[in-house]
């Protein structure tokens, strides 16, 4: 009898899992897209909002290629700067986690330091950045890095924290050292929290090198809106919000992929 409820609730939660077909999902995205690009495209045309507020998407298209070269130099200014702090700031933070979960007395003598800092927004240090290294690439590594790192810090030591300790008892009662229960058992345990941390720090670090290409450095897709801002460009204000966008999606999806074929054996 038991068997038979369970091979019956099996069943039902099987059906339970039934879902639109997979190709589906994407004609219904390229629906929505189309639809939003319709509405603003009649809206546009038809004045209802004037084009210096609203650009059509035809006039946008028309601009692009009009100053796709520019457009590209300052798309890659700013994925170089972008990824080069999130690199930089997402490796010492795992790095100093680490560090910090592995040995006691790093944990005391950093902990403080970092309870301290962790506050302070990263934009706050723009004025410190520009009076340090100037109206340079220095500065906007500086702030990109400082938000990345705390992030990361924060997000590796409480991951090391809520690693059950039953799986500490059972490497041990195995005859593993402390040496191979933290390489072998808590490493594998704090990746998925360590992606996690990778796609906020990257959102940290999208914001930050744009906010920083305001004001600090030259060039850049910040640079772009500013420029369009001052001379009332709003097609050049859209063009660079879209880049912007799409940067941030191509790489949020890089590491989604990457993590999925990584993390296979969570399920």
């Amino acid at each position: 009898m038991k068997e038979k409820i369970f091979i019956k609730a099996k069943s039902t939660e099987n059906k339970k899992k039934i879902n639109i077909p997979f190709p589906w999902f994407h004609l219904l995205s390229i629906a929505a897209v189309i639809f939003i690009l319709a509405v603003w495209t009649i809206i546009s045309e038809l004045r209802i909002v004037k084009p210096i507020f609203l650009p059509s998407p035809i006039d946008l298209y028309m601009q692009f290629k009009q100053v796709k070269g520019d457009l590209a130099y300052n798309y890659l200014q700013t994925f170089f700067r972008m990824m080069t702090g999130f690199v930089l700031g997402c490796s010492a933070g795992i790095l100093a986690s680490l560090i910090m979960g592995r040995s006691r007395i790093a944990s005391v003598l950093t902990n403080p330091i970092i309870q301290l800092l962790k506050p302070i927004p990263a934009i706050v240090l723009a004025p410190f950045a520009i009076l340090w290294w100037g109206v340079s690439i220095k500065g906007v590594f500086f702030l990109i890095i400082w938000g990345c790192f705390f992030v990361m810090v924060i997000d590796g030591v409480e991951a090391i924290k809520n690693v059950p300790k039953i799986y500490h008892w059972a490497g041990a009662a195995l005859g593993a050292t402390k040496s191979d229960i933290y390489r072998k058992i808590v490493l594998p345990c704090i990746i998925p929290s360590i992606v996690g941390g990778l796609r906020v720090s990257l959102i940290a670090a999208f914001n930050l090198t744009i906010l920083a290409e305001f004001n600090i450095a030259s060039g850049g897709l910040g640079a772009l809106i500013i420029k369009g801002y001052q001379f009332l460009r709003t097609d050049m204000l859209f063009l660079g919000i879209f880049f912007v966008i799409t940067l941030a999606l191509v790489v949020d999806l890089s590491i989604v992929i990457i993590s999925r074929k990584v993390l296979k054996w969570t399920g």
